[in-house]
């Protein structure tokens, strides 16, 4: 990484890549799991609309893969398919979870891109997920924080510009990725 690197990405990228479940407090990590816990009702949920039935049937025409589930259904298809497939779900009924401030629904954009690699990468435990969740968590509503509430008041969809900085912070601690890679991780999700 250059001396030229964005200090911010930086500084993200160092707070995502070394968190560890034994620093985060207690009581962030029993808030964590209820929101995932959240996420899944609403997913599980979602599963049967209309509109998140349209969308598994799509993706499945596209592709063949079936390398990861569909929350609520016996189906799999890719995991870039079944993570677009599960954040729908979870953002189907407008039930999950949202950050106000950083007017975000944070469960909708991480926890499906994480649960996407986790399914990937056999072995994850239940407490590299939980902090890997946190990370996401964290990066995506202070990204909105930074951003401001105009930024929805001038028509973005905070799911598709602030939500994938979170998806990729939590993707990014899932992998274990160190801080450079996660700078390129960041990177990429922002474009």
């Amino acid at each position: 990484m250059s001396e030229s690197s964005n200090p911010c990405t930086r500084g993200v990228a160092e707070f995502v890549s070394g968190l560890r479940y034994e620093a985060i407090p207690r009581e962030v990590r029993e808030r964590a799991k209820l929101l995932v816990l959240d996420s899944l009702g609403c997913a599980l949920y979602g599963a049967h609309l209309q509109w998140c039935r349209i969308l598994q049937r799509t993706l499945k025409k596209l592709d063949s893969s079936s390398a990861c589930g569909v929350w609520g259904t016996a189906q799999r298809l890719s995991a870039p398919h079944a993570a677009l497939a599960n954040g729908t779900q979870v953002q189907g009924f407008e039930l999950d979870d949202v950050h106000r401030e950083g007017v975000l629904h944070v469960g909708a954009v991480v926890l499906p891109a994480l649960a996407a690699v986790a399914e990937l990468r056999r072995g994850m435990s239940g407490r590299e997920f939980l902090t890997a969740a946190v990370a996401g968590y964290e990066v995506g509503p202070r990204v909105g924080l930074c951003m401001g509430q105009e930024h929805i008041g001038q028509g973005w969809h905070s799911g598709a510009t602030l939500g994938v900085f979170a998806a990729g912070a939590g993707a990014a601690r899932g992998l274990k990725l160190d801080a450079d890679k996660t700078v390129h991780a960041l990177g990429i999700a922002g474009t």
